[in-house]
């Protein structure tokens, strides 16, 4: 994916910022699956700040504005080698799926989606 399928209209990319210093905490995407899908991308937190609610933090705000585009569900690729990542998801309300689209033959993927309406 190119950073352009991440802003408007195709997608939108949050960055988390702390209130007080302006620090950057962690940044999430999500780009236009389909008519009715968005795939999110792209969720990081840097090391230091895990363990605060940031990527939960993230993840609801893009929800609400995959919700704002029209979108009635959020699918996402992860791997076996990312258990934090798959308990958030699972954590957060995704349910696995076949892998789909361009991680259909990837054998380390692991999909989910989430109905958002």
């Amino acid at each position: 994916m190119d950073f352009q399928d991440f802003l408007h209209p195709r997608g939108k990319f949050f960055i988390a910022e702390h209130n007080e210093t302006n620090e950057v905490l962690g940044s999430a995407a999500y780009t236009k699956f389909n008519d009715s899908k968005c795939e999110l991308d792209a969720v990081y937190v840097f090391p230091k700040f895990r363990k605060n609610n940031v990527a939960k933090s993230l993840l609801i705000e893009l929800e609400k504005q995959a919700q704002i585009d029209h979108f009635s569900s959020m699918i996402l690729r992860a791997g076996a080698p990312q258990p934090e990542a798959l308990t958030l998801y699972k954590n957060f309300g995704f349910k696995e799926i076949p892998a789909f689209g361009k991680w259909a033959s990837d054998p380390t993927a692991i999909c989910f989606e989430k109905q958002i309406v």
